[in-house]
């Protein structure tokens, strides 16, 4: 049969908030069903996005030349503005505008918005959020990529605490030098290991220590099917991070996102450090 992962397993949006437990009990259900569920989550309160969710998906789907061109037009821009004011699942409807941060966008000088919110942005423009969506949308060509604040945070520990939960940042290869330095990342690209380790199993108390082990690296290996990779075991390949846990802890933050983390002594791959 098919191995289901839900991935970024989240409550998103002020109606579902305090709703995790119903979400845990469905999968479980599905488990003594037989299927092979599992699900995996960051530990934020905040997702990335595009600035593109703010468009119809039918819209976005035809391409950036169709949709620049579509919003040019006085009467398309006002239809969009609607949209948007009306659309139950924008980005906004978590937080509110305050919430919406721009984290990257394509053009070199981007430091102007890069880290600051629409609701800020907006305000300096002087123009109302919805008419900077779409004036933005023009200006960067649809490259606009977001922070959006929309979960609460009991949530994420009731998500964390289930057994068939394992935990992953949702990012990818990054550095605080060259080109990728000025890029305004979410703080999962550097943090959500030693967060993980520093606030939930030290200072909170949420998970135990083997717990979290277990979650970030046994279970997504054996799900995926990485033979010899997960577990310090004779034979396997020692992919191996030394650390203090009476001192890791996550630097990383939403206004400084490119910060290392603290208690890391030594990571080793294959046996190399």
């Amino acid at each position: 049969g098919v191995n289901l992962e839900i991935a970024h397993l989240k409550v998103a949006f002020k109606e579902g908030w305090g709703k995790a437990s119903e979400i845990l009990n469905r999968i479980h259900q599905e488990r003594k069903r037989g299927i092979e569920i599992n699900a995996d989550q960051y530990p934020y309160t905040a997702w990335g996005s595009s600035i593109l969710d703010f468009l119809p998906k039918n819209i976005v789907y035809k391409g950036i030349n169709y949709w620049r061109n579509y919003l040019l037009k006085k009467e398309n821009r006002k239809e969009i503005i609607c949209f948007i004011k009306n659309n139950l699942e924008g980005p906004e409807k978590g937080m509110g505008w305050e919430g919406v941060i721009i984290a990257n966008t394509k053009t070199k000088n981007n430091e102007v918005i890069v880290g600051r919110s629409m609701h800020e942005l907006s305000i300096i423009r002087k123009i109302e959020p919805e008419e900077l969506i779409i004036d933005l949308l023009i200006e960067k060509e649809g490259y606009v990529k977001l922070i959006v604040f929309c979960m609460k945070e009991e949530d994420v520990k009731t998500i964390l605490k289930d057994s068939l939960v394992m935990i992953g940042s949702d990012g990818r290869a990054v550095s605080p030098h060259g080109k990728f330095s000025k890029i305004h990342y979410h703080p999962r690209y550097y943090g959500t290991f030693p967060r993980i380790l520093g606030k939930y199993v030290r200072k909170e108390k949420v998970i135990s220590l083997p717990e979290a082990i277990r979650k970030m690296t046994f279970m997504p290996a054996t799900k995926i099917g990485l033979k010899d990779r997960g577990q310090i075991t004779e034979g396997a390949f020692a992919d191996i991070v030394i650390f203090n846990p009476d001192s890791i802890i996550d630097n990383a933050t939403f206004v400084n996102p490119q910060r290392f983390s603290s208690g890391i002594k030594e990571v080793l791959v294959n046996g190399k450090i």
